[in-house]
Formats: C-alpha cells, sequence, structure tokens
C-alpha cells in the first residue's frame, strides 16, 4: 500500500501491525497535514464484532479532547474496510525507552502525571483503557506523554461479559486477569505496573508462560523498589495503585492524578497513605526541607570552623555556582545520557577552578527536580550564579545554549551559544568554562589556564560509550553497574591509548568493591590495575587519582602514598566532591579526627545536599566518639531520605556505644529486616545482643551466620565482631587473623572503630595494628 492513495490519504509508510489492525503513516492532502491511518485486519473486517469494536475505540477516542490522550480527526470506511485517522506523534514508546534501562526518578514522575491526567479524563466521560502499558504510551521529542490505542476500552456501565480477558497480562488488575467485571480501578493497577516498569527497568510480575505471570499478579507482591532516589511519596503511589483489592486503590485517574500533583509540590511534606505501609516508617520530607536541613547543618559545620577551611579548601568569600541539568532537545530521550554526561563533564571542567566554588551534581539534580526558582535555589544552595542552558546534537555537530543568571539581582547577565563538531566536543565545554570564569571575574591561573586548554583525544563513538557508561554507573545500582564496566571496555577498546575508559573502569570496579557486589580479592586489583593504566596514560584524572587514593588505604594500606593520591586529586580538581569525601574517611581511618570533619565540611559545602556526603559526616563523627552528634546525623538522614538499612545500622551502631540498647537491637533489628538479612548486618545485630547482655540471643545469630558462610562468602570481620560482643577474645583473634589474609578492607578502620575497643590492650591488636600499617 505504500505510495497508494486511499481516499484523500495517500500512504507514506508502515508504522505498525498488531491482532486486530495495521497502522500507516499517510498524508492528509486535504488539511496537508500527517495522519495515523488504523486499519481494521483484513481478516477482522468482515466479523462483525470485531467491527463494532473498532468503533467502540473510535468513539471512546473522539469523547476526548486532552493533550495526554492521541486525537482522533476522522472514523470512516473505505471500500468495506473500517480506518481510523488519529493524529501522528512523532517520538518513542515509553516501552521503547526503558529498554534502556530505568528511567531517572524525575521524569518517571513527569511521564506519571501526564498518564494520570488523561487517564483523569477518560475516566471522567466514563471510559476504562482496559490496556494501560508502556507500550501503548508515546513520548514526543518535548517529552509529552500521549495515551495510545484505545482498542480494548470500554464505557463504564457497559454490557463487559463475565469471564471476558482482554488485555496484556503482564500489566492486567487481579480482577481484569480472572475475568471479573471491571471499573476504571484496573487501569489504576495497570498504571501502577507501568511506573514500576519505569523506575526499575522491568516489571513488576514475571513468569516464564502467561499462566505464571497471572499467577504472581493473583498471589504475590512486587520486589521492593531499592532505588534510594525514588521519592518515598511515589513508592506509596505505587503501592497504593497495586493494591490487589480495587477498594484499596485510588478510585480513578482524577483521585491518582492529585497524588501525583500533590507528590510533585515543593510544599509536599508527607506521602501518600497506602494501605500496606509499615506502621513505623516516619513520614516522608520533600526535597525543600532536605536542601533546609542540610543547608543548616552545612552553615553550622562551616561556622564551627570559623570561616576558613584551610589552605586548599573552599571558603565562602570564594564566587559559587550551581550548573542546573542541561534541557535534552535532541528530539529522543535516547538522549538523555548525552545531556546528563554534557551537565557533568561542564561541572567537572569548571570545579577544577580552585577560585570558584561548584556545586556537584547530586545537589544539582535534587533543586532541579524540585523546580525551584533561583532565588530558592541561591537560598538553599547559598550560590552566587546558576547556570542553566540546553544541549541539542544533530548532523554530527552539538549546540549547548547557556545563560548565568545572577542570583542576587534574579536576571541573565551572560548568554551564549556554543556550536561544535562532535569531535571537538571535549573542547566545547572546555571553552564554555573559560567563558563563564571570566564572566564571574575569577582569575585563572597558569596551570589551569593550560588544564582548561588541554582536551583528551578521543573518538565521538567511544566519547559517546562513555557518557553512556557514566549515565549508568550514577544509577548506582548493580545492573548499572555491570552495564558500565562493559561500555567503559568498549572505550579502552576504541581508544587504548586514552586514559577515560581506564579511569571510570577503575570507577566501575571500587564501586563494586565498595558495595559488595563481588569478593573484594577478585575486584581490588582490577581497580588498581585500571586506576594505574589511567594515570601512567593521563597523569591529569583526578577522578583517576581518587580510586588510586582509596585502593591505596584501603586494600593496600599503603597510608602515605594513598594521602598522595587524594592530595593530587584535589589539586587537580578542587571542586571534585568524591575526593573530598574519600579523603575525609582516609584521615577518620588514621584517627585525625579533626581534619577528617574538616574535610567532610567542605565535601558538604560542594554537595549540602548529598545523603552520601551525609552518611559520611555521621560516620566520621562516630570514629571520633562524638557519638551523640552522630545519632542525630544518622536521625536526620532517616527523616531526609526514608528507611535505608545502611542508615538505620549505622545509628544501631551508635546507639550501642551510648548504651542505649534497646534502642540500638530496634535500629539493627529495622536494618536487617531492611537488608534482607544481609550477613554483616545480621552479625553487627548479634554484637547488639551480646554487648546487651542477650548472649542466647547473639549465639543463635552465630550459628546461623555461620551455617551460611558454607554456601555464600561471610566476611571474617563480621564473624569476628559477634565473638567480641561475646566476649569471647581468643575466637575474635582468630578471625581476625584470617581477615588479615583476605586483606578485608574492613581493617582499614582497625585503629579507631569503637567496636574493637575490648581488644585494644591485648598485645594480639598491636601486632593487628602494625600489620595493617598503624604501627608508629
Amino acid at each position: 500500500m505504500i505510495g497508494e492513495s486511499i481516499l484523500h490519504y495517500k500512504i507514506l509508510e508502515k508504522l505498525g501491525e498488531g491482532g486486530m489492525g495495521v497502522v500507516y503513516k499517510a498524508e492528509d492532502t486535504k488539511l496537508r497535514r500527517v495522519v495515523s491511518l488504523k486499519f481494521l485486519a483484513p481478516q477482522s473486517g468482515s466479523n462483525e464484532e470485531e467491527r463494532a469494536r473498532f468503533l467502540q475505540e473510535a468513539r471512546a477516542v473522539a469523547s476526548l479532547d486532552h493533550p495526554n490522550v492521541c486525537a482522533i480527526y476522522e472514523v470512516g470506511d473505505a471500500n468495506g474496510q473500517p480506518y481510523l485517522a488519529m493524529a501522528y506523534i512523532e517520538g518513542e514508546t515509553l516501552a521503547q525507552k526503558i529498554g534502556l534501562g530505568p528511567l531517572p526518578a524525575s521524569r518517571v514522575v513527569d511521564f506519571a502525571a501526564q498518564i494520570a491526567d488523561g487517564l483523569a479524563e477518560a475516566h471522567e466521560v466514563g471510559i476504562i483503557h482496559r490496556d494501560i502499558k508502556s507500550a501503548n504510551v508515546m513520548v514526543t521529542p518535548k517529552g509529552q506523554a500521549k495515551i495510545m490505542d484505545f482498542g480494548v476500552a470500554e464505557f463504564v456501565g457497559s454490557d463487559v461479559r463475565a469471564g471476558e480477558v482482554v488485555g496484556t497480562a503482564s500489566y492486567m488488575s487481579p480482577e481484569q486477569a480472572t475475568g471479573e467485571t471491571v471499573d476504571v480501578r484496573t487501569d489504576i493497577w495497570s498504571f501502577g505496573v507501568v511506573v514500576y516498569e519505569m523506575l526499575c527497568g522491568r516489571l513488576p510480575f514475571q513468569g516464564d508462560y502467561e499462566a505464571a505471570v497471572l499467577y504472581s499478579i493473583l498471589n504475590e507482591k512486587p520486589p521492593e523498589i531499592e532505588n534510594v532516589d525514588v521519592p518515598p511519596a511515589l513508592l506509596d503511589i505505587i503501592r497504593k495503585c497495586l493494591q490487589k483489592d480495587p477498594d484499596k486503590r485510588f478510585r480513578n485517574g482524577a483521585e491518582l492524578a492529585a497524588a501525583l500533583r500533590a507528590q510533585r509540590s515543593p510544599k509536599a511534606t508527607a506521602p501518600v497513605e497506602a494501605a500496606a505501609r509499615p506502621k513505623s516508617h516516619k513520614l516522608a520530607v520533600s526535597v525543600v526541607a532536605i536542601a533546609a536541613v542540610l543547608v543548616v547543618i552545612t552553615g553550622l559545620a562551616f561556622w564551627r570552623s570559623g570561616g576558613d577551611t584551610g589552605a586548599g579548601g573552599v571558603t565562602a568569600k570564594r564566587p559559587s555556582i550551581v550548573v542546573l541539568p542541561l534541557n535534552n532537545l535532541s528530539g529522543t530521550e535516547d538522549d538523555d545520557y548525552f545531556a546528563d554526561g554534557m551537565t557533568d563533564e561542564l561541572i567537572t571542567s569548571l570545579a577544577k577552578i580552585k577560585g570558584l566554588r561548584v556545586i556537584s551534581r547530586t545537589s544539582a539534580m535534587r533543586v532541579k527536580e524540585a523546580n525551584r526558582t533561583v532565588p530558592e535555589i541561591a537560598e538553599q544552595l547559598g550560590v552566587d550564579y546558576v547556570l542553566e542552558g540546553s544541549v541539542l546534537r544533530a548532523d554530527g555537530r552539538v549546540r549547548i545554549n547557556a545563560q548565568l543568571i545572577d542570583t542576587a539581582q534574579d536576571r541573565s547577565v551572560w548568554a551564549e551559544n556554543y556550536d561544535h563538531d562532535f569531535q571537538d566536543i571535549l573542547s566545547l565545554q572546555n571553552d564554555a568554562a573559560r567563558t563563564i570564569a571570566g564572566e564571574i571575574r575569577v582569575q585563572l591561573s597558569p596551570e589551569e589556564q593550560v588544564r582548561l586548554g588541554a582536551s583528551p583525544k578521543i573518538s565521538p563513538q567511544a566519547y559517546e560509550n562513555y557518557l553512556r557508561a557514566r549515565f549508568f554507573m550514577n544509577r548506582r545500582s548493580r545492573e548499572g553497574v555491570v552495564r558500565a564496566k562493559e561500555l567503559f571496555q568498549e572505550v579502552i577498546n576504541a581508544e587504548p591509548d586514552s586514559g577515560m575508559g581506564y579511569a571510570g573502569l577503575a570507577d566501575a570496579h571500587v564501586l563494586t568493591a565498595v558495595q559488595g557486589y563481588a569478593p573484594p580479592q577478585q575486584v581490588w586489583p582490577e581497580a588498581k590495575a585500571a586506576a594505574e593504566r589511567a594515570v601512567e596514560l593521563d597523569a591529569n584524572l583526578a577522578d583517576a587519582h581518587a580510586s588510586l587514593g582509596l585502593i591505596r588505604s584501603f586494600y593496600e594500606w599503603d597510608w602515605k602514598n594513598a594521602a598522595q593520591e587524594f592530595d593530587r586529586a584535589i589539586e587537580l580538581n578542587p571542586g571534585y566532591v568524591t575526593a573530598r569525601q574519600r579523603r575525609a574517611t582516609y584521615l577518620s581511618r588514621l584517627g585525625r579526627h579533626d581534619e577528617a570533619i574538616e574535610e567532610i565540611q567542605r565535601a558538604r559545602e560542594i554537595d549540602p545536599l548529598s545523603l552520601s556526603v551525609s552518611h559520611s559526616a555521621g560516620v566520621i563523627y562516630s570514629m571520633a566518639r562524638e557519638h551523640n552528634m552522630a545519632v542525630e546525623q544518622f536521625k536526620n538522614n532517616l527523616e531526609l531520605a526514608g528507611d535505608y538499612y545502611r542508615t538505620y545500622m549505622a545509628l544501631g551502631r551508635c546507639q550501642l556505644e551510648t548504651r542505649d540498647f534497646a534502642a540500638g537491637l530496634a535500629s539493627l533489628n529495622r536494618a536487617s529486616e531492611l537488608s534482607g538479612h544481609n550477613p554483616f548486618v545480621v552479625a553487627t545485630l548479634a554484637f547488639g545482643y551480646g554487648r546487651s547482655g542477650d548472649q542466647d540471643e547473639a549465639r543463635k545469630l552465630l550459628k546461623q551466620l555461620e551455617e551460611q558462610s558454607t554456601s555464600r562468602y561471610v566476611s571474617p570481620v563480621s564473624l569476628a565482631m559477634v565473638q567480641i560482643g561475646l566476649g569471647e577474645t581468643d575466637a575474635a583473634f582468630a578471625l581476625l587473623d584470617k581477615a588479615l589474609k583476605e586483606r578485608s578492607g574492613f581493617l582499614s578502620w582497625l585503629k579507631v572503630e569503637p567496636a574493637f575497643d575490648p581488644l585494644r590492650d591485648d598485645p594480639r591488636f598491636v601486632v593487628l595494628l602494625d600489620a595493617v600499617g598503624f604501627g608508629d
């Protein structure tokens, strides 16, 4: 049919085909517009039931007039073949976007709100879609979501036959799957499945065949969403949508849309009430509250230091700037990784300027997601300037449009377009950084001028893979890190003489080791090899030096060379918050507590909204025996971020040190539950029971850990902690000797970790300290 004309429609190309129909892209020669032309499948054309359903879709969509629903222009019959003429939507389906991996939480909230608004309109006029799924939502290049395919829609109160099962299995509500009469709440369930899929990159109910999927829908709970960046209120909305009892879901699209609007509102301070929510869960706090609390904490910490953070630090007198995430104008969300990468690289280029305080990516993302005004951003982050803009990639070229806003006056003081060939993209970022520094009147040192003038040469494809890898690694999930490693290796294969790929691979290996995704003896040597190769190829890569600093201190216990690597990383990039955070914990492990607190304060000034940095601050206070301050810090983190097992575990350990055993054991039990009974968390809980005098419970958990160790790796340090709690000194030292042979990274905390205090007077402990490099 391509090239043929049917009535006043010229067929241009075939867009897709399903069980009920075929869709073509066509030109409406009368109105001179492009449309989507849907024909009833030839085999269905003579079936009166199918023809009636086809017309049902036309009536359903024609009754809707909403920007988030695909518009219908005409219904007709061409030579006995029914057709629908609909708006042609450029873009791609949500399913295609999700195929590249989970979407950022901010983008998920945006799409969810638009879909909910479209459903609210449909439900208002009495339409039940019955097949809401990611493949039936199109997204335009401008990010507008549109609900498609009302082919199995019904009107509320219509005669839906009992036992009729229509829709797509993985998205069906329980009542839909069993053939019961459905109402608009079946769309609410399917909506919940789509939002879960966007966040996780997978469906909540799965199986090898349709019957297994339906069994899961009817009988199982979906796996918990572990992404710590997802707002707690959004998690509550998903839980409520996926209640198996329809009476416990939102009543319709309008109620759902209202809940999402409340979640997006900067003034929202409490999550949606979900029927399945544990009573002990605290109310979530909005991004605005996160900003307020952390900025106060940061300000107090800076005040305590007297306003002068010392040599090499960042002072309040320096001009400060936040680079908001660049908007993607490239026409497809597939290029979101590219816009994110351009933002990160611009932040990195600016952060190399010692005379400029540059807010880190995490905090920039949080204020962007909160849709704050420029004055609000200035108040939250304490910045003098906001840089915002967009990035467009087309025909082998990249254009960045940027404007610099003076926050005191809330007006643009400079704007510029940078248009470069993609081959020269790295010099574009450095050009922009130099220009911005000039506008802010920051004097560049000769070394900084050289650094910003030098750009590593890398092929376009290799650089794209590099940006994709960073994009996946920023998700901090096991799957994301695995994919990042694959892409960094592709960069290395294409550019073996460039240090960028090796530096990225070292970062990915370090994250794997620190998160416990693989055995340390396997991962740390791989991280070391990649980081050393990166520095060998390019000695000016700050991230490679920061990785080496962690490797030297955490794995090799080479404290002197670790210090040199951290210092070099900060010299190359004073605004690299990861280097400062790692240096702070390095100083803490050495017992240099005042210096550690000063360094973590510098990291906070760069990234005031980072929960990771805030967690490190709590750990540092704990190691300095400032347990009450640490307890308050971790409690604040729980208020800000909701349930996170590492925070509960750290809080519980501090509460044990203040001899608040009841609270400590409660926190550690919660941590164990949230972690899925991670062996290290269980060991810490057993240690707590031993410290509190409940040896029976401690030995019960120890026996479980010993049984687990026959089938999976359980760190000997974990088992040693339990023995310390029980007062079994000889057994504890035997296990610590085993950990020493394994080069357990936890032993790098030996000098300061409070859990080891009962062993410090034993001569064997001095031998251990010497072995880990802490001898005088």
